[in-house]
């Protein structure tokens, strides 16, 4: 009986050990991020206890890379979420997050890679039916939003492109700074309006392993 008790005890122990490290650091993130302190260094020591819902960690920390214009890296640790299971109610979330990455990592001047990566953006949307590629009837209202705002950004690329061809001149394998400046603009002219409309978001989870939080749009 003794050694039950003990054994119990050390695992109440290490679970309320494990409680209030990964509450106290999730504290101090949320303090953070309130203050536009985004710090990646910390939230690597959630990861000594991740045993409960792995994907959050990695989500969150995407969103603080995202913050950071880190976006590339933002983008590995969106699609490591995706990989850990992340329950049916925030799959759409990470995958809006990772679009929105794959946009904003687009860098360059060639107008085929810069479709190339608008197409992924879009078809990741696609996935878990986040948006439809048919109508508006996708689980995510938000991810609808987005897709319109790409395929959007599509047909202004290619339309630029119709229009250098029809010129009579040599087609070029990317535009010219003029163009790509245009589409940057764009770029920033719908980041701006999504951040008009959207509020950052900010739920912390209350239950033992959940103690977390989440951001919003994401533009």
């Amino acid at each position: 009986m003794k050694k039950l008790l003990k054994i119990l005890t050390i695992i109440f122990l290490v679970l309320f050990i494990k409680f209030s490290f990964t509450y106290t650091i999730n504290e101090i993130i949320i303090y953070n991020y309130k203050n536009n302190n985004y710090n990646t260094k910390i939230i690597k020591l959630l990861y000594l206890f991740n045993f409960y819902q792995k994907y959050i960690v990695y989500y969150n920390e995407g969103n603080i890379l995202y913050k950071t214009n880190n976006y590339e890296d933002a983008i590995k640790k969106y699609e490591i979420a995706l990989n850990k299971k992340p329950p049916e109610n925030k799959i759409c979330d990470i995958r809006i997050n990772l679009s929105l990455s794959i946009i904003k990592n687009i860098n360059g001047d060639n107008k085929t890679e810069i479709l190339d990566n608008l197409n992924k953006a879009k078809n990741n949307l696609y996935e878990n039916n986040c948006a439809n590629p048919i109508d508006d009837s996708g689980k995510s209202k938000d991810a609808e939003q987005l897709e319109e705002e790409i395929k959007q950004l599509e047909e202004q690329i290619k339309n630029n492109t119709n229009s250098n061809s029809s010129n009579n001149e040599p087609e070029e394998s990317s535009p010219n700074n003029e163009d790509y400046t245009e589409i940057e603009e764009q770029l920033k002219e719908n980041e701006q309006k999504s951040n008009a409309n959207r509020q950052d978001e900010l739920n912390i989870y209350e239950n033992m392993g959940k103690n977390d939080y989440y951001t919003g749009k994401r533009w």
